[in-house]
């Protein structure tokens, strides 16, 4: 069974932000889980003062800019990169597919234009969020190794605006009795086969895994946005993401099941 962790990104203001994003990672639950959990656990040992351990996540957006855990006069800017650098190497290290969903607000603004900006964004992380989950269902079926009958479960990164459209969509595209209408629509594509259950949403504190998801759509977003540094946090997940054609599928082999241990 593969667990599938995601998080948004871009989701405040449509002037600053102009892309919305779904992404992140697949976990073999049964070999990797434990050992990804350590090595986010051992990273956080190492890189955060010990009065600031307890109950601590990586947060991507902290570590670019800078924050409380992490502030500017004592962290400068190369010293929170190499943070991020090394949560950026993870899916590398561990070989982890990245999913991943992205929808631009101006189109989604234009065809919702009786909505509010607030639910229009609802609908841009929706739309984004269907997409990461064919990406998901894609590598079920195409990816390497991976048994013909397994199946995923998704964990999000909690969102009180989208959750309950989330869920309800995600329903709807696993119900075999729709499967007719997705296809007259044109979006057969959505039809989910493999990612079984419900959508489950958890905070990082709780589901640690979802710092990884963080990090990959804070990366993918800036990515879309072209900002001058998005290279540096881009590029080493590039040869990870699974929506691509078929003959451009990395093979995904999973690592020795004793793991890794974080390299510091």
């Amino acid at each position: 069974m593969r667990m599938v962790y995601l998080d948004e990104a871009g989701i405040s203001s449509p002037t600053h932000e102009p892309f919305v994003v779904v992404a992140g990672v697949v976990i073999h639950a049964d070999r990797q889980w434990k050992m990804i959990e350590q090595y986010l656990s051992d990273m956080a040992d190492h890189y955060v003062p010990p009065a600031k351990r307890h109950g601590f996540v990586f947060h991507a957006t902290e570590l670019f800019s800078g924050g409380k855990t992490f502030p500017r006069q004592d962290w400068p800017r190369e010293k929170r990169w190499e943070i991020l650098d090394a949560l950026i190497d993870i899916p590398k290290k561990f070989k982890l597919p990245i999913a991943c969903g992205f929808v631009e607000r101006a189109k989604v603004a234009a065809k919702y234009s009786d909505l509010s900006v607030a639910k229009q964004t609802i609908h841009a992380q929706t739309i984004s969020f269907a997409i990461c989950c064919y990406a998901v269902e894609y590598f079920l079926t195409h990816g390497h190794a991976v048994e013909p009958n397994e199946v995923a479960l998704i964990v999000m990164e909690n969102n009180d605006q989208a959750r309950d459209q989330i869920r309800k969509f995600h329903k709807f595209n696993r119900d075999p009795a729709n499967e007719k209408l997705l296809s007259t629509l044109q979006f057969g594509k959505l039809v989910l086969t493999r990612v079984v259950d419900t959508v489950h949403f958890a905070e990082k504190s709780y589901s640690s895994p979802l710092q990884i998801a963080d990090i990959c759509a804070f990366a993918i977003k800036r990515h879309l946005m072209k900002k001058p540094e998005s290279n540096r946090f881009y590029q080493p997940l590039k040869a990870g993401l699974v929506l691509l054609p078929k003959e451009e599928i990395p093979h995904f082999d999973l690592p020795p099941a004793e793991g890794q241990a974080f390299e510091h």
